[in-house]
């Protein structure tokens, strides 16, 4: 579905946009190859969880709010990831192309209204780091991620749907009980490595970030 989307993107950019085309084929090319990983440090291992550390980073977001029945995460989801997409293709201020990165976060975060906040976020690599090129749309920003401490296990498949990631949280959440970890739901992230067309040894995973 993604890519079908990546598809029709392309098509529309093609007639007002023509000097991004070639490099978002190019990202639309590098779905289909490894990438760069936002880089952390494993601090405990046991055989059902991880802790790591994660130094302070700089990654690309974007973000919205929504209140029950108003969304699908689905949907919501892939509509902020080809903003990101875009910007990475050559659709920021100094219309540079940047090489696709791993993981896509979703930070979820419960609000008061009783909606939820997902901002969705690419790593930017090593080589942006110290200067990346500023979004050229006003929904897309610059996020310094300070450091982050968070508890995760991976799991394989594809997980997609809300009530999947759900699901993950609680099984962790359990798992991290069971060893004397609190968590916190009201803010947690949903990340994904791999591209759509990779269909085995696929990773997942839910972080809780340690308080």
């Amino acid at each position: 579905m993604k890519l079908l989307t990546a598809l029709v993107f392309l098509l529309a950019v093609a007639g007002t946009q023509s000097g991004i085309v070639d490099s978002f084929i190019s990202q639309v090319k590098s779905l289909f190859t490894t990438h760069e990983e936002a880089p952390y440090h494993v601090t405990e291992w046991s055989s059902e969880y991880e802790e790591r550390r994660y130094p302070p980073q700089k990654w690309v977001c974007s973000q919205e709010e929504a209140k029950p029945g108003e969304y699908t995460v689905e949907e919501l989801t892939t509509s902020l990831f080809w903003r990101l997409f875009a910007y990475i293709g050559g659709h920021n201020a100094e219309g540079k192309a940047i090489e696709m990165t791993g993981p896509v976060t979703v930070e979820v975060t419960l609000l008061e209204s009783g909606g939820k906040r997902f901002t969705e976020c690419f790593y930017l690599g090593n080589a942006h780091q110290a200067n990346p090129p500023q979004p050229a749309e006003s929904h897309t920003f610059i996020q310094d991620r300070p450091e982050l401490y968070v508890l995760t296990r991976t799991v394989g498949g594809y997980v997609e749907a809300e009530a999947e990631w759900q699901r993950e949280a609680q099984s962790l959440a359990s798992i991290l009980e069971r060893h004397g970890r609190t968590v916190s739901f009201d803010r947690q992230y949903w990340v994904g490595y791999d591209p759509p067309v990779k269909f085995w040894n696929r990773r997942n995973e839910v972080w809780f970030v340690e308080n």
